[in-house]
């Protein structure tokens, strides 16, 4: 019932998808951030005006700042100290030779790229980084800012501004492609998150469903014998007749049987649900041999047929194996048809490297074909309870459907009223 609910693998966290996404890609801004600072220095670089080498070379120690904030998943700091960083040294840089070379054409892919680095939701914050590098271009372009390079002749001038135009135009391309890129990961991850979120919330409705069904189911089972037996204990303080007496008792005793078998079952459904599947080693023969010793004691007159073909080991959960197997066995002598002579039970098992196929057959008092497709079901008893058969719990094959889902095998069943019932269960080793 309370299945565990599981995304589909790589969507188990989008939100950390795209945090890790957005971690990449301001990294690689930050790294053309730099890139863009040496190639604003060339004209210095040339002339041997070292000073303007002051600012990449001071960049290197804040990218590795950003660099860490980054990998430490402050992106937002991150990305608040590269704006800023790299629009305020490239201003130095444009100060220190001028607007001749066109280095100021640097800030545009910057502008372009800021949204993209800090909160956009921070109204003041994200005006505060578009408008300190528009501030600074504007005064590159239009302050009167004596370069501070050798003179330039028009030829060389025109040779860097065409070559810093060029790398912008491609900047702005690439950032683009980044962009569109991030963004088309992070929508396509959102909307597996929600589609996914939609789904787990559709499964939490049913498991909140089944829980209520459950409770109310569970309380009344647990009611129904522990009034009967408050009913029978007022009768026996008022009865005298000792015989009375005994046939109150036994009834009482039935009844308590009966909530002991619901409670142990209710403890293999929480242990089902709880427990990690394990890999443990099955000889069928041994495990077969001590669910019918367990169980033949209380139904004698039964002939039982074991065929156990296992030439491999093999490999499942022994618990949930277990269960399963003591279900069917238990059933099957439970269900016995006090008319029929002989009374059989047939129990045969398969098993090779890739799977176990266990078939246990009786030919007891059988299954209606409409009770065939629910017996699976949480509490339902088929209507072919007899008046020798004590009632059980209604949960014996619901916990062994559910266990053989943990192992991820499969069972059916097929009978006839009055003439067979067969379960077959397909494991798969481990």
């Amino acid at each position: 019932m309370l299945s565990n609910i599981k995304l589909p693998l790589g969507s188990e966290n989008p939100s950390r998808f795209v945090q890790e996404r957005q971690k990449e890609f301001l990294g690689n801004i930050a790294w053309f951030c730099l890139a863009v600072l040496i190639l604003a220095s060339l004209p210095a670089i040339y002339y041997q005006v070292w000073i303007v080498l002051f600012a990449p070379c001071s960049f290197v120690f804040f990218l590795g700042v950003v660099l860490y904030l980054n990998r430490k998943g402050l992106i937002i700091v991150a990305g608040n100290v590269l704006s800023f960083i790299t629009s305020l040294f490239l201003f130095l840089i444009c100060w220190m030779e001028g607007k001749t070379t066109g280095a100021h054409l640097y800030f545009l892919p910057l502008i372009v790229v800021i949204p993209y680095l800090i909160d956009c939701n921070n109204n003041t914050q994200l005006i505060f980084h578009i408008l300190h590098p528009t501030i600074h271009a504007l005064w590159i372009n239009f302050g009167d800012i004596p370069p501070r390079l050798p003179q330039i002749s028009a030829e060389v001038q025109d040779l860097y501004t065409i070559f810093n135009f060029g790398f912008v135009v491609f900047l702005c391309q690439f950032f683009a492609y980044l962009i569109i890129s991030h963004n088309t990961e992070s929508t396509y991850q959102l909307r597996t998150s929600e589609k996914m979120l939609r789904t787990q919330n559709e499964e939490l409705v049913k498991i909140n469903q089944e829980l209520d069904r459950f409770v109310y189911s569970i309380s009344h089972e647990l009611r129904a014998p522990l009034a009967s037996a408050i009913g029978l204990g007022n009768l026996i303080r008022e009865e005298q007749d000792v015989e009375e007496i005994q046939k109150y008792n036994d009834i009482m005793v039935q009844n308590l049987m009966r909530l002991d078998l619901l409670m142990g079952d209710i403890l293999k459904y929480s242990r089902n649900a709880r427990y990690e599947i394990r890999r443990d080693p099955i000889e069928f023969e041994k495990e077969i041999e001590e669910a019918i010793r367990q169980y033949q004691y209380l139904h004698t007159g039964v002939d039982i047929i074991t065929t156990i073909q296992q030439s491999t080991d093999f490999f499942t959960d022994r618990y949930r194996f277990r269960i399963v197997l003591n279900n069917l066995i238990s059933n099957a002598f439970r269900y016995q048809n006090p008319y029929q002579n002989p009374k059989e039970m047939h129990i045969a098992c398969q098993v090779d490297e890739k799977r176990a196929l266990l078939k246990v057959r009786d030919n007891g008092v059988g299954i209606a074909a409409e009770d065939q497709n629910r017996i699976f079901e949480m509490f339902y008893r088929a209507g072919n309870q007899m008046p020798h058969v004590k009632p059980g719990s209604g949960l014996g094959l619901y916990i062994a459907k559910e266990s053989i889902q943990k192992m991820s095998g499969n069972i059916n069943v097929v009978s006839q009223i009055g003439e067979f019932t067969e379960f077959t269960v397909e494991i798969p080793a481990m």
